[in-house]
C-alpha cells in the first residue's frame, strides 16, 4: 500500500487546513515573543531577549501579510505560490538570525535586511513580468517555483555551514530545524506536478519545526533566569574591613611635582585629595572674576577611577556655593539637597542622578581672598562629612592654595619663555616686513631714476630740435625781411612762424615742468627710504572708492559697449572700500585693458572685470577677461616684445601699451593668461593704501 504524500500535503493548503496552518504559525511566534518579553527587565538578558523579540515579530508580520494576501480575490495560483515561497524563504533567513547571538557590529542584521529587500524586489519583478500582456507564455510556473525552492535549500545549506563554524548556543537544535525545513523544500520539488503550485510540503515542514523553536526559546529564558538567580549584590566593606590607603596616597602626593604640565598637576592634586579625604568625587574649581565664570580645572571619580572632563560655568550656576565662599565659610549639605541651580549644575557635571553629601571648601590666593575651592561629593557611598575633614583642609589650606593658584618657579619661567618666544616671532615678522618694504622702495627708486634719465635724454633731444627749428625760422624771417616782396604776405608768414615759435616754447616749458616733477619724486622717495609703511606711488593720490573707479571707466566705454552689444560683467565685492591711489592712472590701466578686451571680442560677446582687495598684502587685484580668439604661447611672448606683431587675439596693442605704462608708474605688476580659441585674461596687481 503506497502513501499518497500529495494528499497529506494538500490538507494544509485547502480549507480548513489553510486557516489552521496560519493560526498555528502565528500562535507559535506569539508564544515565543511572550517567553522573551520578561527578559527585557533583566540586566544580563535584556539584549538577548530584545534580539529574540525582534526576530519573532518580523516572522509574525511576514505570516500576517501572507494570510492577508491569501484572502485577496483575483490572485492567480502562481502569484499565491510565489508569495508563499517568498514568506518561507524569509522565515529561513530570520530563523537563522534568531538562533545566532546578537552581533555588536550589526553585520548579520545588515546582511538579513539586504537579503530581505533583494527577495522582495525579485518576487515583485517576477509578478510584474508574468502579469504583463503577452509575456506570460515565456515563463513556466513550475520552473519558477522549483528555482525558488532550490534557492531556499541553498540558503539553508549556507546557514548550516555558518552554524557549524560559529557553534552558537543551542546550535544542535538550530541544525535540526534547518534540516526539517530543507526536507520540506526538497519534497516540494519532487511533488511539484501533483501539488498544483501549492506549497503543502513546505507548510508541513514549518509546522514540524515549530516545537523545536519553542524549546530553544524556553532554554534561553531558563538560562537567563539562572544567571539572574546566581547574581550577588557586591558587598560594601564594613567599618571593620578598613583598607590602608596610605601607600597609594603617598604615591599620588609624590607624583604631583613630577607632572610635566599644569593640567596634569591639577589632576594629580584632585586624585590625591579624593583618596586623602575618602571622597567619591573631588572637583577643583577656579574663579575667574573678569569673565564672571567658574572653571573646573580638575575632577576625579575615586570609585570609577576616572578623571572628569574640564568644564566652565557662569558664576550664577553655583549661587549658593559662591555666596558661602565669598563669606569665607565652609558649606556642608546632606543628601536631601536635591533642588536649586547648584544641584542641577553638579548633577550635570558628574552625570549622576544625586550628589550624596557635599563638602565645599573655599581657597584663597596670594592676591585674591577667593581664588577658587574644592567640592567633595559622595553619590555612591553617601559618606557623612565629619569635623576631621574640615581639620584636614584647614591644615593643608596654605599649601594647597599655593600649589593650585601660584605658579612655581619653573612654571613662571615657562610662561616667560613662551611670552619671549612670541615677542621674538613678532620681531622677526616685523623685520621681514621692513626688509620687503625696503626692497620695494629701492626697486621703485631704480625705476624712477631710469625714467628720469629717459626724460632728460628726451628733453635734450627735443630742446636741440626746438633750437634748430627756431634758428631756421629766424633765418627765414631775415630772408623775408631782405626780400622786397609784398608786405602783407610777409606779415602773414611772420605771424605763422611766431605762432610756431610760441608752440615750441610752450612744449619746452611743459617738458621742464615734467622733469622738475620727476626730480621731486626721486627726492621724496630717497627721503622715505628706510621708513616703514606704504609708499606714495604717484604725485596725485586721492582717497576714492573702488566703485567710483569702475563707474568712471564704465562711463568712458559705454558707447563702445552699446555699439558692439558687449555684455560687461563686473565682480567688485569690496566696492565700498576706500583707498588712497592715483585715480587717473588706475582708471587708465583699467580703461586700456578694457578697450583691448572689447575690441578683441566678437559683437554680442562678453567681457568680465573682477576687482578685489588683498588686505594681507595691501594690493588691488584686477582681472579683465575677454572671450575672443585668444593667444597661443608664441603670440603671448611676442606681445611683450619690443615690436609686437599684430594678431587677431589682440584688440588694441596701443591700449595695452598705455595700460602697461600706467602700471609701471604705479609700481604694479601685470600677468597674461590665454588659451587659443577660448579666452584672454590680464591680471594686474597695484599697491594701494587701504583706508580704515
Amino acid at each position: 500500500m503506497e502513501i499518497d504524500l500529495s494528499y497529506l500535503t494538500n490538507i494544509l493548503t485547502s480549507p480548513p487546513g489553510n486557516l489552521l496552518y496560519h493560526l498555528v504559525i502565528s500562535l507559535a511566534f506569539v508564544l515565543i515573543s511572550g517567553l522573551a518579553i520578561p527578559g527585557l527587565n533583566l540586566a544580563n538578558s535584556e539584549d538577548r531577549a530584545r534580539h529574540i523579540l525582534v526576530g519573532c515579530s518580523t516572522l509574525l508580520l511576514i505570516h500576517i501579510v501572507l494570510f492577508a494576501a491569501s484572502l485577496v480575490q483575483g490572485l492567480t495560483p502562481f502569484s499565491l505560490a510565489l508569495l508563499e515561497s517568498l514568506a518561507s524563504t524569509l522565515m529561513i533567513i530570520w530563523l537563522f538570525w534568531i538562533f545566532h547571538e546578537e552581533d555588536p557590529n550589526f553585520f548579520l542584521t545588515g546582511v538579513n535586511i539586504f537579503l530581505t529587500l533583494a527577495l522582495f524586489i525579485i518576487s515583485t519583478i517576477i509578478l510584474i513580468m508574468t502579469n504583463l500582456g503577452g509575456t506570460q507564455g515565456n515563463f513556466d510556473p513550475n520552473m519558477v517555483i522549483i528555482s525558488w525552492q532550490l534557492g531556499a535549500i541553498l540558503l539553508i545549506a549556507l546557514g548550516l555551514v555558518l552554524t557549524f563554524l560559529k557553534r552558537p548556543p543551542q546550535w544542535v537544535i538550530a541544525v535540526c530545524i534547518m534540516l526539517v525545513l530543507a526536507s520540506g523544500h526538497a519534497l516540494e520539488i519532487i511533488l511539484i506536478d501533483s501539488l498544483a503550485l501549492k506549497l503543502g510540503a513546505v507548510r508541513l515542514a514549518q509546522i514540524l519545526s515549530l516545537p523545536w523553536t519553542i524549546v530553544i526559546v524556553q532554554r534561553f529564558s531558563k538560562s537567563q533566569s539562572d544567571k539572574v538567580e546566581i547574581r550577588e549584590t557586591p558587598k560594601m566593606p564594613s567599618e571593620e574591613q578598613r583598607v590602608d590607603t596610605k601607600p597609594t596616597l603617598i604615591e599620588y602626593l609624590l607624583s604631583v611635582p613630577l607632572q610635566k604640565t599644569q593640567q596634569d598637576k591639577f589632576k594629580a592634586v584632585a586624585r590625591a585629595l579624593s583618596l586623602g579625604s575618602l571622597a567619591d568625587i573631588c572637583c577643583i574649581f577656579k574663579l575667574n572674576e573678569e569673565a564672571d565664570t567658574f572653571e573646573m580645572i580638575a575632577g576625579y571619580d575615586l570609585i570609577r577611577e576616572v578623571f572628569l572632563d574640564q568644564a566652565v560655568f557662569p558664576t550664577d550656576s553655583l549661587p549658593h556655593i559662591l555666596k558661602t565662599w565669598q563669606e569665607n565659610r565652609i558649606l556642608k549639605l546632606s543628601r536631601s539637597f536635591t533642588e536649586g541651580r547648584d544641584f542641577e549644575t553638579l548633577t550635570e557635571l558628574i552625570n549622576y542622578p544625586h550628589l550624596g553629601n557635599m563638602f565645599a571648601y573655599p581657597l584663597p590666593s596670594d592676591e585674591e581672598p577667593l581664588a577658587g575651592g574644592v567640592i567633595l561629593l559622595t553619590p555612591y557611598t553617601e559618606r557623612i562629612w565629619q569635623n576631621s575633614t574640615t581639620s584636614l583642609f584647614d591644615q593643608i589650606r596654605p599649601t594647597l592654595s599655593r600649589v593650585l593658584f601660584t605658579p612655581s618657579d619653573i612654571e613662571q619661567l615657562q610662561i616667560e619663555l613662551s611670552n619671549a618666544e612670541e615677542k621674538i616671532q613678532q620681531l622677526i615678522n616685523h623685520k621681514e616686513s621692513l626688509q620687503a618694504d625696503l626692497v620695494e622702495k629701492e626697486f621703485t627708486i631704480e625705476n624712477l631714476e631710469s625714467a628720469l634719465k629717459q626724460w632728460k635724454a628726451r628733453f635734450q633731444i627735443e630742446k636741440l630740435e626746438s633750437v634748430n627749428r627756431i634758428e631756421k625760422l629766424q633765418e627765414q624771417i631775415d630772408q623775408f625781411s631782405a626780400q622786397p616782396e609784398d608786405r602783407s604776405d610777409i606779415s602773414s608768414k611772420l605771424e605763422q612762424m611766431a605762432a610756431k615759435i610760441r608752440q615750441l616754447t610752450s612744449e619746452r616749458d611743459q617738458l621742464k615742468k615734467e622733469l622738475a616733477k620727476a626730480e621731486a619724486r626721486i627726492n621724496t622717495l630717497n627721503i622715505e627710504k628706510g621708513q616703514t609703511g606704504p609708499i606714495r606711488l604717484s604725485m596725485e593720490t586721492q582717497v576714492v572708492s573702488l566703485d567710483s573707479i569702475l563707474a568712471n571707466v564704465r562711463l568712458k566705454i559705454a558707447s563702445q559697449l552699446a555699439a558692439l552689444s558687449i555684455d560687461l560683467e563686473i565682480v567688485n565685492p569690496d566696492g565700498h572700500q576706500m583707498i588712497k591711489v592715483d585715480p587717473e592712472l588706475t582708471q587708465a590701466t583699467i580703461f586700456g585693458l578694457l578697450d583691448n578686451a572689447i575690441k578683441a571680442s566678437s559683437p554680442g560677446g562678453k567681457v568680465q572685470v573682477n576687482q578685489k582687495l588683498s588686505l594681507e598684502t595691501g594690493m588691488l587685484i584686477i582681472q579683465i577677461t575677454d572671450y575672443g580668439e585668444g593667444l597661443t604661447p608664441e603670440e603671448q611672448k611676442s606681445l611683450f616684445s619690443a615690436e609686437p606683431e599684430m594678431n587677431p587675439g589682440i584688440g588694441s596693442i596701443q591700449s595695452i601699451r598705455e595700460a602697461i605704462r600706467a602700471i609701471r608708474v604705479l609700481n604694479g605688476k601685470i600677468w597674461l593668461k590665454s588659451k587659443k580659441g577660448e579666452f584672454t585674461t590680464f591680471r594686474v596687481q597695484l599697491p594701494v593704501r587701504i583706508i580704515d
